[in-house]
This record gives C-alpha cells, structure tokens and sequence, in this order.
C-alpha cells in the first residue's frame, strides 16, 4: 500500500514579518566573522604601541624643514642688517646736519686766532726797528779819534740791521672738518678719518660763552696747496672741510 508522502512546498516554508523566507547562515562564517574583526582589532593596537616593524621615513620631510628654517634665518639675519644699516646712515645724517648748525659760530675763531699771530709779529718787529735806530744813532754820534781825512777807516758807513721774522713761529695749514661737544664722538670720528687714510686729530678748545669743543682736524701741512687739496678731497668725500692757519 502506498503510502501518501506528502511534499512540503515551497509555501509551507516559514516567513518573516516581511513575508521572506527565513534561511540559516552557517556557524562557519559567522566563526569567520568574529575571528577578522579580533584579529584587526589586534593588529591596530600592535601598530599603534609600536611592536610591529612599521615605521615611516621622515628624514625628506626633515630636511625640507631644516632647509625652510634656514631660508628664513638668513632672510631675517639680511632685514636686521639692512634696518642696521639704515639706522646708521640716518645717524650719520642728523650728525652732519648738525655740524653745519654748530660750524659758523665756530669759523670766527680761526679769524682770532690769525689776528692774535699777526699781533705777536707785530709787537716782535718794532723791537728790532728800534734796536736798528738806536745803532745807527750810536754809531753817528761816535766822534772820529783822529782828524786826518786819509784814513777811511775812521769814517764808518752807518751799519743796517735787515729785519727778521721771529725764527720760533712757523706757519703751517690744517683742514677742520667738524666741531663737538662729546669727546666720544670725536674720538670716534677721528679713528674713522684714519681708517680711510687722513692724518686726523682733535684738538679741544674752550671758547668763552660756548663752553668747551672739540675739533676734529687733519694735518697740519706745511705748504698751503696741500691743505687746499686735502681740504677738496674730505669735501667730495662729504664732510665739511675748511683751512685754517696755524
């Protein structure tokens, strides 16, 4: 006897909520599953504490940076110089304007002094003028010892003393080129003057209502021709050169 073995069909599957029919996934792919998501979970935190041989080169990175650094060092370095250097020249600059303020009140006395020389030759020189008067006087009242006009040497021709100029007084010329009050800053520029090749000097002098200066000068010179160049020279050079007699 047949027995009546009825098939179940696709329809007496069971569904879900939605009317789909409900499959079983294997346990072997769910083990797998779990097993990827420890295993990567493992692997980041080896990475990150450093026991895996992972590392990265940063040595092109580093020298870019050095390079950079070093770039914009020099960059600063050359504006410090160029600010420097700009600070120096507005230094110079205000220190010549004002010499030019403080120079003609000092010019008058390189005239005081020229007359002061000038005094000491004339009150030197009538000396010798009176000496001179006083021998030829002296030499005219002498009576002759005898009155026989044979004998030239009795009559003695008056004796004329040429006038000299005191031997102790020498002229010579010097080119001033500035006039301070700060001693420092005179100093300072008399080394500067030597550096580019002058014989510089400073020479202090008190000057009544003034107060005290101190002069800047290169020389003296002997021959007055030598003091005019020198003084064109210093003047092309910028500074403010004038000749005065010593």
């Amino acid at each position: 006897m047949k027995q009546n073995v009825k098939k179940r069909s696709y329809s007496d599957q069971p569904l879900d909520g939605v009317g789909r029919t409900k499959r079983k996934l294997p346990l072997y792919w769910i083990g797998l599953l779990c097993f990827s998501s420890f295993w990567m979970f493992g692997l980041g935190i080896l990475v990150g504490r450093g026991s895996v041989d992972i590392t990265f080169d940063t040595r092109p990175l580093q020298k870019e940076l050095a390079a950079i650094t070093e770039r914009l060092q020099k960059k600063e370095k050359q504006d410090l110089e160029e600010y420097a250097g700009n600070l120096d020249n507005k230094a110079e600059l205000d220190f010549y304007e004002e010499l030019k303020e403080v120079e003609p009140k000092e010019k008058p006395e390189a005239l005081e002094k020229t007359e002061e020389v000038a005094g000491i030759q004339s009150e030197d020189i009538p000396v010798k003028k009176s000496l001179a008067k006083a021998t030829k006087a002296k030499i005219y009242l002498q009576p002759n010892e005898a009155d026989d006009p044979a004998e030239p040497e009795e009559t003695q021709s008056p004796v004329e003393i040429k006038e000299e100029k005191p031997e102790g007084i020498k002229f010579h010329w010097t080119v001033q080129v500035s006039s301070v009050k700060d001693p420092a800053a005179a100093e300072r520029m008399v080394a500067k003057l030597k550096t580019q090749g002058y014989s510089a000097y400073s020479v202090k002098a008190e000057t009544p209502g003034v107060g005290v200066w101190y002069r800047v000068r290169v020389g003296p010179y002997k021959d007055k021709g030598m003091a005019e160049t020198q003084m064109s020279e210093l003047k092309r050079t910028g500074y403010d050169a004038f000749m005065i007699s010593l």
